[in-house]
Order: structure tokens, then sequence, then C-alpha cells
């Protein structure tokens, strides 16, 4: 494998995401994750936070039932068999 394209080593989260960030970066790396592909899902947390922000109407707690309600049907749609897939 070649070496690595970037060398960003952190995404810096702002808005309301920003206290989930530091869990969810560890999150990652304790399976294996590699630090760019890290940074890379830290980066999308990063725009999913600023269109939180912008909102203004939805809350973190409104994205979580959310998730929690169309994700299972969402999961069986793709015929997912895993819970890591």
């Amino acid at each position: 494998m070649g070496k690595p394209k970037s060398k960003v080593v952190n995404a810096i989260v702002p808005g309301p995401l920003e206290q989930y960030a530091p869990w969810f970066q560890q999150w990652l790396l304790g399976p294996g994750y590699g630090p760019l592909t890290t940074v890379t899902q830290l980066q999308l947390i990063v725009h999913v936070s600023r269109w939180l922000k912008s909102a203004q109407s939805l809350a973190v707690q409104d994205i979580a039932a959310l998730a929690r309600v169309t994700a299972p049907a969402s999961r069986r749609r793709l015929a997912c068999r895993s819970e890591k897939s």
C-alpha cells in the first residue's frame, strides 16, 4: 500500500455534535480503523453538526430518534444481515 495522500490527522467538530466527537473517534479507532479513515468520518460529522446548527429546529435528540425509527426499515430494505454492514 502506498503512502497516505493526506496529512490531516484530526477534524475539529463545532456545534451540537462537538461533545460526541472524541467518543466517536475512539469508537472508530478501537476496532482498527486507520487515522485517515477516522478523520474522513469526523469530517462527515463536522458537516452534519453544521447542518444541525443551521437548521435550528432540529436537535441531536431529534436525529437520534429518527435514526432509531428509520434505520431498521432501511436495513431490511437493503437486506443487511449483520449489524456492522
